[in-house]
């Protein structure tokens, strides 16, 4: 019974904190302005972005986060994967700095005995990782600006 109001009462704080961030982050900004720059936006560019960003997000993150806990000797099936990343989507979100990330570690630690330092190792990894693919992206955006532009001169 007791783990149960623990439960009820961590859901209630989760959720008020949640709506506080909200309320403040509201606060600050004009809806005014934000409905005037949905108005202006290409749905259909808007919509596609959000598909190939949740598709990405689901298989590829999701693929590259079990293959680097498998390396850490940790194996979870890609269905667990998804959850576990899933899951920690809403505290990580809410939380300031990314900390929600301790969730997934948390997990781990609980559910699958990965001790505290290969948790935050994997999520440190998972990060290189995007750094690694931003700059692969960063530097061919360089490469075909820079090849149109000698071509125009």
């Amino acid at each position: 019974m007791k783990k149960e109001r623990k439960s009820i009462l961590r859901f209630f704080l989760t959720l008020l904190i949640t709506a506080v961030i909200f309320t403040i982050l509201f606060l600050k900004i004009e809806f005014i302005g934000v409905l005037g720059a949905l108005k202006r936006a290409d749905t259909r560019l808007v919509l596609l972005g959000i598909f190939v960003s949740s598709l990405s997000h689901i298989f590829f993150s999701t693929a590259r986060y079990k293959e680097i806990l498998k390396a850490l000797g940790c194996r979870l099936s890609f269905f667990e994967t998804l959850i576990l990343k899933m899951g920690s989507l809403p505290i990580k979100g809410v939380l300031p700095f990314k900390t929600g990330e301790l969730s997934r570690v948390a997990y781990l630690k609980k559910m699958h005995n990965l001790s505290y330092p290969r948790g935050v190792i994997s999520i440190l990894w998972g990060y290189c990782i995007s750094s690694l693919v931003l700059l692969l992206f960063i530097f061919a955006g360089w490469f075909f600006y820079y090849s149109t532009l000698d071509a125009t001169m």
